[in-house]
């Protein structure tokens, strides 16, 4: 929390936290918020673990009527893309049949093979 949350919204008092400010830090977070002297962006999926920390220690203070409302459950973290940033490459049986598979043990098994019988990717 010392490194991302307090030296952007730690001015701000509880009670006028707004949902606003929030997604404003979380804009902040993916544009700046590195903090390792390299600059940058941090991962959506990093901002989303701030926001779920935010949301915790917003959910208890509501709990414990420090605040009225849990304005971390009214902001809009970023999405995190299904299956990370990675694009699949999908070949077709005729780009698969000259590539031969290494597989059990070293050994070349044919690319022409049943698909079955192949567990991994040709390299």
């Amino acid at each position: 929390m010392a490194i991302h949350i307090n030296p952007r919204i730690v001015h701000i008092p509880l009670q006028k936290l707004q949902p606003e400010e929030l997604d404003t830090f979380y804009a902040q977070l993916l544009v700046d918020g590195r903090r390792n002297g390299a600059g940058g962006g941090l991962a959506p999926k990093t901002v989303r673990i701030i926001h779920g920390i935010l949301r915790k220690a917003l959910a208890d203070a509501h709990r414990k009527e420090t605040v009225n409302r849990n304005v971390a459950d009214l902001a809009d973290p970023p999405k995190v893309r299904v299956g990370g940033s990675r694009q699949m490459t999908v070949w077709s049986a005729e780009e698969l049949r000259p590539v031969p598979f290494r597989h059990r043990g070293q050994r070349v098994v044919r690319a022409d093979l049943p698909c079955c019988e192949h567990r991994h990717a040709p390299r």
